[in-house]
């Protein structure tokens, strides 16, 4: 128990905290201590990730985890082995056994806590929460091995002795289903069976779980301190996290009332009103305790709609800052509980239709008529919105650049969405553990899809944090200036529509300058016959934003590694906003990034934030390790979110 605690910690204390208390020192043109942050680039040298091709399908993969592997089985090992020529009174294979039974027991605590839902493992030990889930897997696997062949040798030594009621006594038998509860839990953790039944494998885990730790319980009956400590901060974990969930919801200002949006086929949008508490999520000890009222960017939530599902919690992003006063989720209808939600949703939108069908005539022909001159209202001022800011707010039209003002129009021609209201709890919020991002001269967010609501917070309240420090007249402990590239990958142009709740905010920093948004659009093409010339103009900047609608079209798979920009095209030039017709090439944007904070005379720093599927968030990990070895390199500070 004491090696499978120790280990994680003293990771957190040399990767997460020492990092971070070391930063918090640097002055303007450098970071201070280089020589651990010289440590720290060749321990990620060591820890790096490999692309490896197998049958067509390409795997990431880190060597560096078969060390802590062999590391574990050799204290296991000796565990197993040490002083057993002294004891003689008993067979040498049975004491093993005993052995092996105590090494499983104590596998418990770690195993629970890795999946604790405030989060408190990961925060010591600096563990993303993907690595902390692979962590309790690899464990819950080992203790089920150990188990097994504990069972085993056990079996031997006593139907060797023909002493067969051994096995017939409670105590064993109880052992023997908790074993079985343990194979059925690992069973249900392989990915193909959780994702053909999360919900199942939800509910399965919670009831083998229990059966197992009490049957543990009464089956080891010399060691029950390990199997105590283990469920009671189990229970103390769900308990804290269930009663700040209430808390949300009944200080609520709308009692957990929220609102859901259906933007498209595959997408809705939850807003849940907060009652936000002033509190100062930037500090380092926010990592270490639960959270209320308030989070940091880069947060998750566990997510319960009660009609819906009773009793599941689902976690997603929040796609909003604290100071919006609601906690927004844009989720992704996949199957079993967003499936069940959508359908939810068209049914009560179906309904409100019936209700108001039924009214009379004239209430008909006047909420006709109101809801006409809304939706007219509503629809006027977005396609409108031109002539609106030539009429009214001159000003604004001059005061943004061409490829601001272009991205402005797209995101005002998107129609309001339709708003129901429904029930919903939340438990949390949990993670972003990740360093404070003030601290570094240039930072790089990449995203796919969905992977936004995690990286455009993340990018937004660094914006603002940045602003407000310089209105401040605080340079503090950070670099004079830093420079922010926002890298989107998405399917269609009109999947900006997810985040419209954040893009108002961005326009401003877009157009000063201090951050470049770069949008890739992956699933559909520009239309190269409505441009005049060749492939290669078009990223030129004369394309107005009639045209960029006009090249949207559907075309085939040949045809996507076109580009064309309205901003930019260069990734040199951080101000602005492009859109490329490509997935992103993550080795020339993190190259250039890179470069432009190399320097042989200075120790600078660079950031790179990711949130995708696995393959997306290894070709970044790929980017940034072949960049900590170019010639004046800064740090390379890469973290990864990971869903799918």
């Amino acid at each position: 128990m004491a090696v499978t605690m120790l280990l994680p910690l003293a990771h957190g204390i040399l990767f997460l905290w020492i990092p971070w208390f070391l930063r918090s020192k640097r002055d303007a043109a450098s970071l201070k201590y280089k020589p651990y942050f010289t440590f720290i680039k060749y321990f990620d040298s060591f820890t790096r990730v490999f692309r490896v091709r197998l049958l067509g399908k390409t795997f990431f993969i880190q060597p560096s985890l078969l060390v802590v592997w062999v590391f574990h089985l050799g204290i296991t090992g000796y565990f197993l082995i040490a002083e057993t020529s002294k004891i003689d009174y008993q067979p040498r294979f049975y004491i093993v056994s005993k052995r092996l039974g105590r090494i499983s027991i104590g596998s418990i605590l770690m195993i629970l806590l890795f999946v604790s839902k405030n989060n408190f493992v990961s925060a010591l030990s600096g563990l993303t929460l993907d690595k902390a889930v692979f962590f309790h897997k690899w464990l819950g696997r080992y203790m089920f091995i150990t188990a097994t062949i504990h069972m085993i040798l056990s079996l031997k030594y006593w139907l060797d002795l023909k002493f067969y009621i051994m096995i017939q006594i409670p105590p064993q038998i109880f052992g023997m289903i908790a074993y079985s509860c343990l194979g059925m839990l690992n069973l249900a953790s392989f990915k193909f069976i959780r994702n053909f039944a999360f919900d199942l494998f939800l509910v399965q885990h919670r009831i083998f779980n229990f059966i197992m730790l009490l049957l543990v319980y009464f089956h080891n009956g010399g060691n029950h301190a390990i199997v105590l400590l283990g469920v009671h901060l189990l229970v103390l974990d769900r308990i804290t996290s269930r009663v700040l969930g209430v808390l949300h919801k009944r200080r609520g200002p709308t009692k957990g009332v929220s609102e859901f949006e259906i933007l498209d086929e595959t997408t809705i949008r939850i807003s849940i009103p907060i009652k936000i508490k002033d509190s100062d999520n930037q500090e380092w000890w926010w990592c270490l305790v639960p959270r209320y009222g308030n989070w940091r960017a880069g947060q998750h939530v566990h997510l319960n709609v009660s009609k819906v599902s009773l009793f599941q919690y689902h976690p997603f992003t929040i796609a909003s800052l604290s100071d919006s006063g609601k906690i927004v989720i844009v989720m992704k209808v996949h199957k079993g509980f967003t499936r069940k939600l959508k359908k939810k949703l068209i049914t009560l939108m179906e309904k409100e239709d019936e209700e108001a069908a039924t009214e009379s005539s004239n209430e008909i022909t006047s909420t006709h008529s109101v809801a006409t001159s809304e939706d007219n209202t509503t629809n006027s001022s977005a396609s409108e919105s031109g002539s609106l800011l030539k009429t009214k707010e001159m000003a604004d039209v001059e005061v943004y650049a061409h490829p601001v003002q272009e991205f402005k129009e797209i995101i005002d021609s998107f129609e309001a969405a339709r708003i129901l209201k429904l029930k919903a709890g939340i438990n949390g919020p949990y993670g972003g553990d990740h360093q404070p991002l003030t601290r570094f001269d240039s930072v790089v967010l990449f995203s796919a899809g969905s992977g936004a609501s995690f990286t455009l917070p993340v990018a937004l309240d660094l914006l603002k944090t940045i602003k407000a420090r310089e209105e401040a007249d605080d340079y503090l402990y950070r670099p004079a200036t830093t420079s922010i590239n926002i890298v989107m990958a998405m399917k269609k142009i009109a999947n900006l529509q997810w985040y419209d709740h954040l893009w108002e905010e961005f326009l401003p920093f877009l157009n000063s300058g201090r951050a470049h948004l770069s949008l890739h659009i992956t699933q559909e093409v520009p239309d190269a016959a409505s441009v005049d010339g060749e492939e290669s103009e078009l990223g030129e900047e004369k394309e107005d934003s009639a045209k960029v609608r006009q090249f949207l079209s559907r075309g085939s798979s040949s045809n996507r590694n076109q580009s064309f920009s309205t901003g930019s095209s260069s990734y040199d030039q951080i101000r602005g906003f492009s859109i490329t017709y490509a997935r992103p090439d993550f080795a020339t944007i993190i190259g250039d990034a890179v470069k432009q904070v190399s320097s042989k005379d200075y120790r600078k720093s660079f950031a790179c934030l990711g949130c995708g599927p696995g393959s997306f968030n290894g070709e970044i990990k790929l980017a940034c390790q072949a960049n900590r070895w170019v010639e004046g390199a800064p740090d390379v500070y890469c973290y990864t979110e990971s869903f799918g």
